[in-house]
């Protein structure tokens, strides 16, 4: 566990909560509780109350085992912090989406359905990311393998997952991110191909239209490998060590971006493979597996980033997934 200790951004290292078998794969954050989530290799779902004055983690409740799962790569807590879904884009024939209800009380889990995709006579295949509507109505998968994204209806009682018609929308990119604007009018997909693609959301269905292609700044080929929405803002970072926000505007529609190159790497991958956002929306955490860094950028009122003065190097091997837990 890290902690921003100063106004730029800056991180220190905290604690360590134990991880018991396998490596973390993902990581997410109750929106209203101080309870962190994990899930690591071989499938575990682990459980987390955090100190609500030095952020210390301990053990919440036992961790869930899912034999089912075997490469869980995105973990996400419904905006009304009722449902928590596990995105594993090897488990099954084409890749799983698992189901876990929240105790309204202590955030502790209760596993639930493992759902998948149809797209007419096409296979959705290896799911990567998922996204909700801010009124928790709707669900979205991104598939790494298929190039494409499915929505769902959530059921408000159970968290079950329907798919909203018998097909899904083609992407340009092999998915790896997606993100919903605030007002839940538009979804945003990055991936290997190169820059943005963007959705429309039907607010009667939740069904999905293709809108627009944005390319990222830099090269042409430059893929985005992390993005995540930061209030009005969307953050998105290319395999270039740029990093781009673009202001959302009300009908979805992207901005001209504000782009920074990130200073700091030891080798020419330049790989941004994780991203968090601050629960306040003031800051962006990017991690670089290999290069066992995490870079801590400020996000200005007009969406102007800067880098912090400190690259932040854990004690850990490969610190893909972020999350931020407000105190």
């Amino acid at each position: 566990m890290s902690k921003i200790t100063d106004s730029a951004g800056n991180l220190t290292d905290e604690s360590t909560a134990a991880i018991t078998s396998g490596q973390v794969t993902a990581m997410a954050s109750h929106p209203t509780l101080h309870v962190v989530y994990a899930t690591a290799t071989g499938g575990d779902v682990y459980q987390f109350s955090a100190d609500s004055t030095t952020g210390a983690l301990s053990t919440l409740a036992a961790k869930i085992a899912d034999a089912s799962h075997v490469s869980p790569n995105t973990l996400a807590v419904t905006p009304n912090g009722k449902f928590l879904y596990v995105v594993d884009n090897g488990a099954g024939a084409n890749g799983e989406v698992r189901a876990y209800t929240l105790d309204s009380t202590t955030g502790a889990l209760t596993q639930g359905a493992v759902y998948t995709a149809v797209d007419g006579s096409n296979t959705p295949n290896a799911p990567y990311s998922i996204a909700f509507t801010f009124d928790s109505k709707y669900a979205f998968v991104g598939y790494f393998g298929s190039s494409s994204v499915c929505a769902f209806s959530i059921s408000p009682s159970t968290g079950a997952l329907t798919q909203v018609g018998t097909s899904c929308v083609n992407s340009a990119l092999s998915v790896f991110q997606i993100a919903v604007s605030s007002a839940g009018n538009e979804l945003y997909a990055c991936g290997i191909g190169s820059g943005i693609d963007s959705f429309s959301i039907s607010s009667l269905t939740g069904a999905l239209s293709s809108d627009t292609h944005i390319a990222l700044p830099g090269t042409a080929t430059a893929a985005c490998r992390s993005m995540a929405r930061a209030g009005n803002y969307l953050i998105g970072a290319a395999n270039t060590g740029q990093v781009s926000s673009y202001l959302i505007n009300a009908n979805g529609s992207l901005g001209s971006p504000n782009t920074i190159t990130l200073t700091g790497f030891t080798n020419s991958s330049n790989a941004i493979d994780g991203i968090g956002v601050s629960t306040d929306a003031t800051y962006v955490g990017l991690s670089d597996a290999n290069e066992n860094i995490v870079f801590s950028v400020k996000i200005g009122a007009s969406g102007s980033l800067t880098q912090s003065n400190l690259n932040f190097t854990t004690n850990m091997n490969g610190p893909t997934p972020l999350t931020f837990l407000g105190m």
